[in-house]
């Protein structure tokens, strides 16, 4: 059930002309059919390499379109929920946004068939959803990761929490008077869901460093320097915070350190290199980095099928998705419940799905990595 939208587009029609357009003459292409597109044609990559006979594979496309905002309903979902299209489904993937998704899970009524929500990370998705699977994970859900593994592996050393509290940036209005603008860091959000859980009084010793501005004025007075590690951890996605403070951090010169961030560090281009594999800089993620030859590989071979470049994001997720819930499918011969008892990677992702209480699944595949 993906965003095809085929009301913004002229040259899509169905899944024939799907296969036929000529990407490269059409300079602006609509970028929400765009990503259906990559995420379909990367889903039916995964046929390939799948363990099922897909002879016996039967797959049905429809458009979803976008999320109407004025009014609460989905004449498409709701006629598709109607005709009981989808019922016996072994599988229903989408549709994409949230409040699509929303919508038809609440409505769709077979709690036995398995429905995929490709991309959101939010918690409201699988909640008293039985038979909804949630691939991608949240940041919340890997600051709770970083936060168990500080308990299990720093609970005697020297532990510092680094993050920007609410800033208050002093600008000049139209008269010339002084006002005071406040900016709400989701650096508070990062921070408060990080010691929600975290029993601090079992540390030798944890502090909170709130920083109101996008810069440490210095961090070396906070460091042991009697022979403990120094475990820091920066719990922002700013990247000009923490460019700035792994920089300071590494002009302390202290040997005996680690540093701890959130995954957004891996999109900051600008950082050191050194300075990052020197400090040992880890962060919770559910991915490996994407390997210049695994990346390389996965985009010739598309190309060579499909005859156009995708975002690979997109391409890849559909990839991964089919792939991973194919072959369970001909491994288990259904997919709920889902048994899964190790990790299982897919290009750089890793997947491990487990329920949640009385909700659907989630993947809880996270690991440290440097």
């Amino acid at each position: 059930l993906l965003p095809f939208c085929v009301s913004k587009n002229n040259f899509i029609y169905d899944f024939d002309s799907i296969t036929k357009i000529d990407f490269d003459s059409i300079p602006n292409f609509y970028k929400k059919s765009n990503i259906s597109i990559d995420f379909l044609f990367g889903f039916l990559m995964s046929l390939d390499s799948t363990y099922l006979d897909t002879s016996m594979v039967n797959i049905r496309i429809h458009d979803v379109g976008e999320f109407n905002y004025f009014s609460e309903k989905n004449l498409i979902i709701d006629s598709l929920i109607n005709n009981n299209v989808l019922v016996n489904s072994d599988l229903v993937i989408g549709p994409f946004y949230t409040s699509n998704f929303n919508y038809f899970s609440e409505n769709f009524g077979d709690d036995k068939v398995p429905i995929v929500s490709p991309f959101s990370v939010k918690k409201s998705i699988i909640e008293d959803k039985l038979n909804v699977i949630q691939p991608s994970v949240s940041i919340f859900d890997k600051i709770d990761y970083l936060s168990n593994f500080l308990e299990l592996n720093h609970l005697s050393d020297h532990n510092l929490v680094i993050f920007q509290d609410t800033i208050f940036d002093t600008i000049p209005s139209v008269n010339n008077q002084i006002m005071i603008d406040t900016i709400l860091s989701s650096d508070m959000k990062h921070s408060s869901h990080f010691f929600q859980y975290l029993d601090t009084s079992i540390f030798k010793h944890i502090e909170s460093i709130k920083v109101q501005s996008q810069v440490l004025d210095s961090i070396h007075h906070k460091l042991d320097t009697l022979g403990e590690k120094n475990v820091i951890t920066i719990l922002s996605q700013d990247n000009i915070f923490v460019t700035d403070i792994i920089s300071k951090i590494h002009a302390s010169s202290d040997s005996n350190i680690c540093v701890y961030t959130l995954p957004s560090i891996i999109n900051y281009d600008h950082i050191s290199t050194y300075k990052l594999v020197d400090l040992g800089v880890s962060f919770p993620h559910s991915s490996d980095f994407v390997n210049e030859s695994i990346l390389r590989g996965f985009m010739v071979n598309f190309y060579n099928k499909f005859k156009y470049i995708p975002d690979f994001k997109y391409a890849s997720s559909g990839y991964k998705i089919g792939l991973f819930f194919l072959n369970y499918l001909h491994d288990k011969k259904c997919i709920l419940p889902i048994r899964q008892y190790s990790v299982h990677k897919i290009l750089n992702s890793y997947y491990l799905f487990q329920k949640n209480s009385n909700n659907g699944y989630k993947n809880s595949a996270i690991s440290i990595i440097r």
